[in-house]
């Protein structure tokens, strides 16, 4: 377990963004934010594919830290996904942004 394993190791003002479906502990460390979503879950109930669980993380990362403009984020995937991925990654990073607005997770 990824998490069990390499969580100690993280430094003081990580953050840490678990997916609460497939992780059950949530582990604490001194300095580090840690917020639970249930990622995969949404992927598979909103969209149909647990696969595009990394979209949607994407989407709910992009919201909790403000790495990029989102429109920004959005264009980059038109420009870099194939075709017929391309529809399903953009609704996936929204399923993310939904995520996190709705989310009372975002108060770590």
């Amino acid at each position: 377990d990824a998490v069990g394993k390499y969580f100690s190791q993280l430094l003081p003002n990580a953050v840490a963004i678990l997916d609460a479906t497939n992780i059950r502990l949530t582990p604490e460390a001194p300095g580090v934010t840690v917020y639970r979503f249930p990622i995969t879950e949404a992927a598979q109930e909103r969209l149909g594919s647990r696969l595009v669980a990394n979209m949607v993380a994407l989407g709910l990362i992009n919201v909790l830290e403000e790495l990029v403009a989102w429109e920004s984020l959005e264009q980059a995937i038109e420009a870099r996904v194939a075709a017929r991925f391309r529809e399903l990654d953009l609704q996936a990073l929204r399923v993310g942004r939904e995520l996190a607005h709705a989310s009372s997770n975002l108060a770590p």
